[in-house]
């Protein structure tokens, strides 16, 4: 027999049902189903990430209404309800009890104080449900006062959280409604609690016709804020944080984060200021203060020993009422 070089050798037989074969073929069989979990994995990641966040920026971003309408017997003189409309179109409401006589019959020489709530409560929760309280011994010194629910909030049109950016067309709203009746230009003050009192500088930065302002329990910016209290309020790792913000902005048109009323002062300036805050709180640290009072040199600043947030009326009913009373006195 003749020899066949060896490259022209035939091949050696192979075994279809041999391990090695068999293994071989199935691995390459599985290779287009590993690089499919590639995407898929990743992708369902995000899609899950992305729906959580969606999810959070919803629901955080939706106030609760607390409203006793009953709360109204604090005054001895019923106020007026009323309802307003913003100029992006929301309807507030709000309470109006004018100065007791003779001060009310000249309203152009009656000082007018409007009360704006903070996160999640309204003009009759407001205090630990004090407010009204709190209004009625204004109005007992001489004052009118004007008493609003932020969008949202209470019995006004729907709203979410800006933190002050959208709540300052509230403040507005309600501004030039006293203008409208007759209170004039210097007499017509406000304080705001908390996010109330963002709300109130931001308005406060875009008109004149407010002429001085008391902030209790002020942040000075929001982003620290939302931040050193994300975990606790949505229950969710700080990863979604970001996330949330982007689809919290999505929802309410306007960058949060933006709501800064330390930057606003400048534009009040030089009205007056009343700083009130809790050197203990924790909801709201007291360096919040203290950078809205470096910010403003100005600014006159009382500090409480109040453990709750929002609650330095409570902690002394009779000297808050003495020093916000006493400055609007003076500065109005």
């Amino acid at each position: 027999m003749t020899n066949l070089p060896p490259d022209s050798a035939p091949a050696p037989e192979t075994n279809p049902t041999s391990p090695t074969s068999s293994s071989t073929s199935r691995w390459y069989q599985s290779r287009p189903h590993w690089r499919h979990l590639l995407v898929v994995i990743p992708a369902s990641l995000a899609a899950v990430y992305g729906g959580i966040s969606i999810y959070a920026a919803h629901t955080l971003s939706l106030p609760k209404r607390n409203f006793n309408p009953e709360s109204v017997q604090a005054f001895k003189q019923r106020p007026i309800d009323l309802t307003l409309r913003t100029r992006d179109g929301v309807d507030i409401a709000g309470w109006f009890v004018d100065a007791p006589a003779p001060q009310a019959k000249d309203r152009s020489k009656t000082r007018a104080i409007l009360l704006v709530h903070g996160m999640s409560s309204s003009r009759s929760k407001e205090f630990n449900n004090r407010f009204t309280e709190f209004a009625a011994a204004l109005q007992e010194r001489g004052f009118a006062v004007m008493m609003i629910d932020l969008r949202g909030h209470g019995a006004s049109g729907a709203g979410r959280f800006t933190f002050g950016t959208n709540e300052s067309q509230d403040v507005l709203a309600a501004v030039q409604w006293l203008r409208d009746q007759g209170f004039a230009k210097g007499k017509i003050g406000v304080l705001g609690v908390s996010m109330g009192a963002s709300s109130t500088l931001s308005a406060a930065a875009q008109t004149e016709d407010i002429s001085a302002v008391v902030v209790d329990s002020a942040y000075s910016e929001i982003y620290s804020m939302i931040s050193d209290h994300w975990t606790d309020a949505s229950k969710l790792p700080m990863i979604f944080l970001p996330s949330t913000l982007f689809f919290a902005n999505w929802f309410v048109g306007t960058e949060i984060a933006a709501a800064r009323p330390v930057d606003r002062l400048a534009q009040y300036a030089p009205r007056p200021l009343l700083i009130i805050h809790s050197a203990v709180e924790q909801y709201t640290p007291v360096r919040h203060a203290y950078a809205l009072k470096a910010a403003y040199p100005r600014a006159e600043y009382w500090e409480t020993q109040e453990t709750k947030h929002a609650k330095n009326y409570n902690y002394n009913p009779p000297e808050y009422i003495r020093r916000v009373a006493a400055f609007f006195e003076q500065n109005l």
